[in-house]
């Protein structure tokens, strides 16, 4: 990145580029099953109305409908082998251990506003069963949506005296109204309990503060006669989060889930051509989670002592609305818990629902902070994130500390262009200087060359001298951009999924630094370019030409002056589909690089045809 995006440089680019451009083609939709550009574009206003008169029923409706889908999905094979709450009669085979209470209850649906969330709460299983992010649009221009129908969400199973007990089904009573308004910087407590006529009781307690993600959630059963058996009890999340981005497959290129297993986070993620899956992983488990580009869903314990954590976590991943604009795969989880120091079943968690915000995740627990870049969402680049991590965590500290006293990000954009441009200039100088080094010694080079063609031993010996008599290296031009790779895709990686870019203005035309900046949307789809005109990229693309022309002269080889068209083309196309911050943030530094490039360029001092004509008679006089 030393030179810009020279012939160098922009090498890094191209393997980005080449992977992320295949992905987005039609091609690529057609072979992992998702629908093609021409279908979304079609499908997509009328997805939109439909969700816009869906969401005019109000928030009464839509918990309604999650109950109904609740009620319509709850497998045979999965009743608990118990009677349970809403039973009117038991099998008599089978010997009551965790009774049903003498009254019957109905269920019943619990709505939490705050002054930023809207929670929807079931009495059938105590499940969070809808929840949404006031002040936060989705592509459809709604509020943020994370869940949607819910289901068997935070549900513990457990094992008595060799029976298990799942208690997705069972209905509790709560005394909390049916809809509760938080003042501000209030908070409210609800208390679902489920009591057999045994005595065994099942507490599920959430504590939701006014102007906060995080919910606390506390579960504990008791005065149960029969023994627990085993040394765990499990708990599981069955919702995924929703799209919530106009593009899926952006969108789908950060779902995944994650886990903190003691030092080192885990992601897991569905296969292309997976309609769904499962994984098991072992260690202590700090916090589950379940994200997509600027969302995530996350389960901390707070159980202290390492000897209680979970011990295992199972990921269930499933693609959703398969062949539909709105395709996108979803993330599950459960765990493994450890019963308490008294054996028995006693724990308390706090469930973040909310966006991948490094200050409000570390609010929560500072090791959320990994979730806002995980080695999955790089692709095929993952390998490299033990590398690119610390710089990629230096970038986004020194953004959001720019905030703290700029509201604009567009300018922080540029701002933090001049900063990386001071940054480099040290080894960008070198580069320049040692290219021009070589450009000046390539007539004599050449001159080597077509008087040792036929004795590679002695060309080599002869390079080297004419290097130490000039003082060349010959690797200097390569070796302080090769320096420069993990600050470019550290930044590249940041500015593309950065949470503070979504929906964030900056001039004119770039109303979302989150999204490409569409100055004209075409009635037809080029391949690989996409049916929308982004100006920053044609001026990016501009910029690049003029960068690669300044470092290329007369004497370069043919396959060199070729880059210098086929790159700025290969650029206009990759960046096309990029966000607008991020082609913003490498067009100005385009520029710098201009600036730099002319700063520090004397004017040609190549050495002339004729004295490299002489220097070659004298060497060929010489061997003779």
């Amino acid at each position: 990145m030393g030179n810009g995006l020279d012939k160098r440089s922009i090498l890094a680019f191209f393997l980005i580029g080449v992977i992320a451009l295949f992905r987005s083609t039609d091609t690529y939709r057609r072979w992992v099953g998702m629908p093609t550009s021409e279908e979304l574009a079609a499908k997509q206003s009328q997805t939109a109305m439909t969700d816009s008169l869906a969401s005019v029923a109000g928030a009464e409706t839509a918990p309604a409908a999650a109950v109904a889908a609740l009620d319509s999905t709850t497998l045979a094979a999965e009743q608990p082998a118990i009677a349970l709450a809403d039973s009117a009669t038991a099998s008599a085979s089978l010997a009551p251990i965790f009774e049903s209470p003498a009254t019957a209850l109905s269920e019943r649906l619990i709505t939490v506003e705050s002054g930023n969330s809207i929670s929807v709460f079931s009495t059938r299983g105590a499940s969070l069963v809808r929840h949404e992010l006031k002040g936060l649009k989705s592509y459809t221009g709604e509020t943020v949506l994370l869940v949607k129908d819910g289901q068997a969400n935070l549900v513990p199973d457990f094992n008595i005296n060799g029976r298990e007990v799942d208690t997705r089904d069972f209905l509790f009573a709560c005394e909390q109204p049916d809809r509760v308004e938080l003042a501000a910087g209030g908070q409210a407590s609800l208390d679902f309990v489920y009591t057999g006529r045994d005595g065994g009781r099942l507490l599920k307690r959430y504590i939701l503060r006014d102007g906060s993600w995080r919910m606390d959630v506390e579960m504990e059963l008791s005065g149960v006669k029969e023994p627990l058996r085993h040394q765990s009890w499990g708990l599981s999340w069955n919702s995924g989060l929703e799209l919530t981005e106009s593009s899926p497959m952006q969108d789908n290129m950060y779902t995944e889930g994650l886990a903190l297993l003691g030092t080192e986070m885990e992601g897991y993620r569905l296969g292309a051509k997976e309609p769904e899956g499962s994984e098991e992983r072992r260690g202590t488990v700090h916090w589950v989670a379940s994200r997509n580009k600027y969302f995530m869903l996350a389960l901390v314990p707070l159980e202290k002592n390492a000897d209680f954590k979970p011990t295992r976590v199972t990921f269930n991943g499933r693609q959703t609305n398969t062949g539909s604009p709105l395709a996108h795969g979803q993330y599950a989880f459960s765990l493994d818990m450890p019963m308490d120091r008294q054996g028995q079943l006693k724990q308390s968690f706090a469930l973040y629902l909310g966006p991948l915000q490094k200050a409000a995740l570390a609010d929560m627990d500072p090791s959320l902070v990994q979730a806002t870049m995980s080695k999955t969402s790089m692709g095929f680049f993952g390998f490299m994130w033990p590398l690119i991590r610390p710089f990629a965590t230096a970038v986004l500290w020194i953004f959001t500390k720019l905030h703290l006293v700029i509201s604009n990000y567009g300018i922080i954009i540029l701002i933090f262009s001049l900063l990386v441009k001071l940054a480099v200039w040290p080894l960008t100088a070198k580069s320049y200087r040692s290219m021009r080094d070589m450009q000046q010694l390539k007539p004599k080079l050449d001159a080597l060359k077509a008087t040792h063609a036929k004795d590679a031993r002695k060309l080599q010996e002869e390079t080297m001298k004419l290097y130490r008599e000039h003082k060349v290296n010959p690797l200097g031009g390569c070796l302080p951009n090769l320096l420069q790779m993990p600050l470019l895709f550290a930044l590249y990686f940041v500015f593309r999924g950065a949470f503070e870019l979504r929906g964030a203005s900056f001039v004119a035309w770039i109303t979302d630094l989150s999204v490409p900046d569409s100055i004209l949307t075409l009635p037809f789809n080029i391949w690989m370019y996409g049916h929308q005109v982004s100006l920053l990229a044609i001026i990016f693309a501009l910029s690049s030409f003029l960068s690669m022309r300044m470092t290329t002269t007369a004497s370069t080889d043919p396959q060199q002056k070729m880059m210098l068209y086929i790159m700025p083309a290969f650029m206009l196309l990759f960046f096309n589909q990029m966000p607008s911050g991020l082609t913003l943030y490498y067009t100005l530094f385009n520029f710098l690089t201009i600036a730099q490039q002319q700063w520090l360029t004397p004017p040609s001092t190549v050495v002339p045809e004729t004295l490299v004509m002489a220097d070659s008679v004298k060497m060929k006089r010489k061997k003779s």
